[in-house]
C-alpha cells in the first residue's frame, strides 16, 4: 500500500490486477479483477493467462511484478517492449520446503536478472543478488503521517492495572507465537498478551492449552489504524521470529511500527536485527519461552528503560526509517524508466 500511495500521489495512475471479486477503485488504486479460486496453486497457476491477458489490454508503461511465477508474464511484456520491474521480498531459493518451485522460481530470476529493467529488493541481502546497476533496497518502513493520525485516537486495551504486551501480525509457528504464550506462563499473570491478527490453522487451540493463555488477550485481525492505535497504548512490543532462512536478515514492520509508537520491544536474537534494534529494544533467544520472559520481566521492573528504548526507537524512526524519506528512492526508479 504504501507504495501504490506514492505513486499515486506522483501522478501515476496505479492498476491492480489481483483476484478479487469485481472491478472497483480502493485508495485511488484501480483494481482489475480476477477470479478467486480457493486454492492458492490454483488461485496462482491458473489465472496467469487472464493475468497476461489482461496486462497487455491495460497497454501500461511500466509493469511491476511482485511474485516470481508471474516472471514469464514480465517476459512476454518484455518482448512487447515493455519496462519492467521485479519486487522481491524473500529469497525463494532458501525456501525449505517446495524443492521444486525453489529450483523453479531461482531459474525464473536468473532469467529476469538477464532481461528486466529494474529490481526492487527489501533487504541489502535479498539485492545482493540482482545487478547493482539496475537494484535498489526499498525497505517497507511506516508512513509515519499515517501512525501519528491514529496515535491520536489511541483505542485504551482493556486489562485492568496490567502492563500490555502487544504482539501484531500473522499468528503462525515459525513467529514463534507458542513460544510467547509459554513465557505468558512464567510471568504468571504480571502482564497481558494481546495478539493482532489471523491465526494459523490449528495454533490457536494448541496455545490454548497452556496457562499462559489465560493472561492472553487475543482481539483478532483489525484494521490497520485500530492496529496503530492500540500499539501506542501497549508498553512492550514483541516480534519473536523463529530462526528461518528468510527471518534472519529479514526487515518485518512490526519493530518500525513499535518504534513509531515510542515503546521498547522484545526481538529476536539475529545479529542483523541486533545491529539495527539494540538501540530501543532487547533481544531474546526466540526459541526459550524462559529467556523471552526473563527480557519481558527486565523491561516491566524497569520504566526508565523503557522510556529510554521508546523514546530512542521514535528518534530513529523520524531520521531514518520512514517511508516518506524511503519513498523518494521509489519515485526516482520510475521517473528514470519513464523517461527512457
Amino acid at each position: 500500500q504504501n507504495l501504490f500511495s506514492s505513486l499515486i500521489s506522483f501522478g501515476y495512475e496505479v492498476f491492480l490486477v489481483i483476484p478479487h471479486d469485481k472491478k472497483e477503485i480502493s485508495e485511488g488504486v484501480i483494481i482489475i479483477p480476477l477470479k478467486q479460486l480457493k486454492k492458492t496453486i490454483y488461485r496462482t497457476y491458473l489465472n496467469l493467462p487472464l493475468v497476461l491477458f489482461k496486462s497487455i489490454k491495460l497497454n501500461a508503461n511500466v509493469y511491476h511484478l511482485h511474485d516470481p511465477e508471474l516472471i514469464p508474464i514480465g517476459v512476454i511484456l518484455k518482448l512487447l517492449q515493455k519496462k519492467i520491474v521485479y519486487d522481491v521480498h524473500e529469497d525463494y531459493e532458501v525456501m525449505p520446503k517446495r524443492k521444486f518451485f525453489r529450483i523453479l522460481f531461482g531459474i525464473y530470476e536468473k532469467f529476469a536478472m538477464r532481461i528486466f529493467d529494474k529490481f526492487i529488493a527489501a533487504t541489502p541481502k535479498i539485492g545482493e543478488k540482482f545487478p547493482n546497476d539496475k537494484t535498489i533496497i526499498l525497505c517497507n518502513y511506516p508512513i509515519l503521517s499515517f501512525i501519528d493520525k491514529n496515535i491520536k485516537n489511541a483505542s485504551k486495551i482493556n486489562t485492568g492495572k496490567k502492563p500490555v504486551l502487544i504482539y501484531q501480525g500473522g499468528l503462525t509457528r515459525t513467529r514463534g507465537i507458542r513460544q510467547l504464550i509459554e513465557a505468558m506462563e512464567i510471568l504468571d499473570n504480571n502482564a497481558n498478551l494481546v495478539l493482532l491478527g489471523k491465526w494459523e490453522k490449528g495454533l490457536k487451540e494448541e496455545c490454548e492449552a497452556f496457562s499462559g493463555w489465560k493472561s492472553t488477550t487475543d482481539l483478532g485481525f483489525k484494521p490497520l489504524s485500530e492496529v496503530y492505535s492500540y500499539t501506542s497504548s501497549s508498553d512492550i512490543g514483541i516480534v519473536n521470529f523463529l530462526p528461518h532462512p528468510n527471518h534472519n536478515e529479514a526487515l518485518p514492520n512490526k519493530p518500525f511500527d513499535y518504534m513509531a509508537s515510542s515503546i521498547p520491544f522484545i526481538f529476536s536474537n539475529f545479529k542483523y536485527w541486533e545491529s539495527i534494534f539494540s538501540e530501543c529494544g532487547l533481544s531474546v533467544n526466540p526459541e526459550d519461552p524462559k529467556d523471552i520472559a526473563e527480557k519481558i520481566q527486565t523491561l516491566l521492573e524497569n520504566k526508565e528503560l523503557r522510556t529510554r528504548l521508546g523514546k530512542r526507537g521514535r528518534e530513529l524512526v523520524e531520521t531514518q526509517y520512514n517511508w516518506e524519506t524511503e519513498s523518494k528512492k521509489l519515485i526516482k526508479l520510475y521517473g528514470e524508466l519513464c523517461k527512457s
